[in-house]
């Protein structure tokens, strides 16, 4: 026997000894011997397994050609470059043109806050030609209506507004077809009754009324005031602040000879709207009527220092002045009548829209007015009268130059006549007020 077939021999008999020698063990603990066993197996393995299978893997899916690996990249990795060069962009855009990534959200808000701060604008604009309509400025309402217009196309108030604007303007500057307007504003107070429109129809009818003759009884003079006087109070019913239809109903009340009603509404007007000229010479006007002297001059006063250029409220202060009988008050009525006739011989002056018209001079309840409508019969009547005022301080002079300059006017046969009832008419008057007066004198002299 060999040498190393007894060495086997011996290792096996040494092995069988100890296997008989070793304690027998459950079948519990076999397995848990063996599970251990291929826990230690994994960890000691895991890794190099592991490698192995990304090192396979890396081979299999690695393409032979680089044009294909290439397009395998780009693909696998596109998204991370188009969000890098959509930060770039965003970069570039917020430093070299200050765009931001929400500049559009942005425009689109500021375009609707725009779009909504014009329509505001537009409110505004018809709510202020509205106002202007309650005091009777046609022409600086449509310019309001159309602003707003312009701001929001369509808004129908503002189209509303122009349209009765131009209604208004064409009645108040007596332009109109009676036929056509008529059926306007007809239409329109069926469409829409309200304030404006029925002023506006209460004017027009007012502007339509024949006077009545002198002397009626006092409801035959009222009759073909009423659809006017129906219209106008229907306005402020709808809207008392409307001041433009209480003037109308002024100036109606002033010539049915109501004259506490013509002072109600004309206070109630000029309470409106306190700084219209036209306002405040009506309710100034109202005074004079009511005999409130000191009040009306007052009034005709603030209107010279409002606008020094409104030549009526000069006319009126030297009537009023020479009925009072303050020590100054016949120089104070020469005075302003210096400063009417200046202004009557200025043509800048007398060109200018509110001196424009005619102007109705009352007579007396049981008599016609007096109507001057042209510069030289208005010139006529103020030297007329300031050579009544000269001659009442002593100045018969002077008086008698009022009277020549008077006479060198070429002035129509029948105007000069009623200018003459005129001044019978107001000499009457200042008999009433100043019975000391040496007015009786003058007539003889002058008024023949």
């Amino acid at each position: 026997m060999s040498e190393e077939q007894r060495s086997r021999e011996t290792a096996s008999q040494n092995q069988v000894s100890q296997e008989g020698t070793e304690p027998k063990r459950t079948d519990v603990e076999r397995v848990e011997e063996a599970a251990q066993a291929i826990v230690r197996a994994i960890e000691t393995g895991s890794d190099r397994f592991w490698e192995a299978q990304v090192e396979a893997q890396a081979k299999a899916t690695k393409p032979k050609n680089p044009v294909v690996g290439t397009m395998l990249f780009v693909a696998s990795t596109w998204v991370v470059f188009f969000a890098i060069f959509s930060g770039i962009t965003l970069l570039v855009g917020r430093v070299a043109y200050e765009v931001g990534p929400f500049h559009a959200l942005e425009r689109i808000g500021r375009e609707q806050k725009q779009a909504d701060t014009q329509k505001d604008l537009g409110k505004f604009h018809v709510e202020l030609g509205n106002s202007l309509l309650l005091v009777g400025k046609a022409k600086e309402a449509k310019a309001e209506f159309e602003r707003a217009r312009e701001l929001d196309p369509f808004n129908q108030r503002a189209e509303m507004g122009v349209l009765k604007s131009e209604l208004f303007e064409s009645v108040e500057a007596e332009d109109y077809a009676p036929a056509v307007i008529d059926r306007k504003l007809d239409e329109l107070v069926e469409e829409r009754p309200d304030t404006h429109v029925y002023a506006f129809r209460g004017t027009l009818r007012y502007f339509e009324v024949i006077p009545p003759a002198p002397g009626l009884a006092e409801q035959k003079k009222e009759k073909p005031y009423q659809l006017a006087l129906s219209d106008l109070n229907k306005a402020v019913n709808r809207n008392p602040s409307n001041a433009y239809a209480y003037s109308g109903m002024a100036s109606i009340y002033s010539e049915l000879g109501q004259f506490d009603n013509h002072l109600k509404n004309a206070e109630k007007a000029h309470n409106l709207a306190p700084r219209d000229q036209w306002f405040k010479h009506n309710y100034a006007n109202a005074l004079y009527v009511n005999k409130r002297y000191k009040d009306a001059i007052k009034e005709y006063k603030e209107i010279t220092f409002l606008d020094s250029q409104f030549m009526w409220a000069y006319h009126d202060l030297a009537q009023l002045y020479r009925l009072t009988d303050d020590y100054f008050a016949l120089s104070d009525s020469q005075w302003y009548y210096r400063q009417f006739i200046n202004m009557l011989e200025d043509e800048e002056v007398t060109s200018l829209e509110k001196n424009q018209g005619g102007v109705v001079f009352t007579t007396g309840p049981d008599s016609y007015p007096v109507y001057l409508s042209e510069t030289p019969e208005m010139r006529y009547y103020a030297y007329y009268s300031i050579a009544l005022t000269s001659y009442l301080r002593g100045q018969t002079k002077n008086a008698d130059d009022y009277v020549n300059k008077a006479k060198a006017i070429q002035v129509d046969r029948d105007i000069k006549s009623e200018i003459e009832r005129l001044m019978k008419y107001d000499v009457k008057v200042l008999q009433e007020e100043q019975p000391g007066l040496n007015t009786n004198d003058f007539s003889k002299k002058y008024l023949t």
